[in-house]
């Protein structure tokens, strides 16, 4: 429930990203460092 919650984190200036692939934590990171992270759709249903 990103929206309920997105206020709160970007008060502490934590940006929220959704819909990142299925990969191993440490490429999701390099990937953002890199500045290709490549994001779809939020498919989280709780």
């Amino acid at each position: 429930m990103v929206g309920d919650n997105g206020g709160l984190f970007a008060e502490q200036g934590i940006k929220v990203i959704t819909g990142a692939p299925n990969l191993a934590p440490e490429v999701l990171v390099q990937q953002y460092l890199d500045g290709n992270l490549l994001t779809g759709p939020n498919v989280c249903d709780h």
